[in-house]
């Protein structure tokens, strides 16, 4: 959520005009709300404060409108995510590995600053998928992954890996998925990196992150 902040208040956002707020949920009609995001149909924001849970809700309406039609590709593109970038795989429709790569997303910055650059991550990755004539397939969201990450992790990239970063790389996936008609799908990622590793890393000589990315899209195909 992007908010104009009044000149008279912009002294509380270090002199800023624009406040990005990350928003969490917005589970029920998403597909509409993004198709309507980005016509011309008008959206009524409404932000009510919850004293007793201290926390903010935000409620959109809006007239439904059409979604893009969701297109089935022949080759499906796997991708693993990771704290410092997306890796990913692309398999034809038999399970064969035939194109790899990496899309930076760099932990560094403010979160205004890291949410774009998933957004344009992010949007990266849905161009290739159509540029590889493929849906996409993703992992589903796991909290308990991104925990343990963590121990791995410097103590300043571990903050930019916190659960709330790993689920918005996922919204932000799913969202731009549905604005642009292309299959997500998502599927558990245990064992992933172990079988990808004994299987295609060092075979085709790519990292263990692209190996589980393919690891990912095979699975998707069933």
């Amino acid at each position: 959520l992007r908010l104009r902040i009044p000149e008279f208040l912009r002294d509380l956002n270090q002199g800023q005009e624009f406040l990005t707020l990350p928003i969490a949920g917005l589970v029920y009609r998403r597909t509409n709300l993004a198709a309507a995001l980005i016509g011309s149909t008008a959206v009524s924001i409404r932000l009510t404060w919850n004293e007793a849970k201290q926390t903010w809700y935000m409620a959109a309406s809006f007239e439904p409108v059409d979604t893009p039609s969701v297109a089935t590709r022949p080759n499906m593109l796997g991708v693993d995510i990771n704290p410092d970038e997306l890796a990913w795989s692309v398999v034809d429709r038999a399970g064969n590995p035939f194109g790899f790569g990496r899309i930076s997303l760099d932990p560094e910055g403010t979160n205004g600053q890291m949410e774009n650059r998933t957004g344009e991550a992010v949007k990266e990755l849905c161009l290739l998928a159509k540029e590889h004539n493929a849906n996409l397939a993703c992992e589903t969201l796991d909290f308990t992954r991104a925990r343990k990450d963590l121990r791995y992790q410097s103590p300043a990239l571990a903050r930019k890996l916190s659960s709330f970063a790993y689920r918005q790389v996922l919204n932000t996936l799913a969202s731009r998925c549905a604005r642009e008609g292309i299959l997500l799908v998502s599927k558990n990622p245990a064992f992933t990196s172990v079988l990808g590793q004994l299987n295609y890393a060092s075979t085709l000589g790519i990292s263990v992150d692209q190996a589980a990315a393919c690891v990912i899209a095979r699975r998707a195909l069933g």
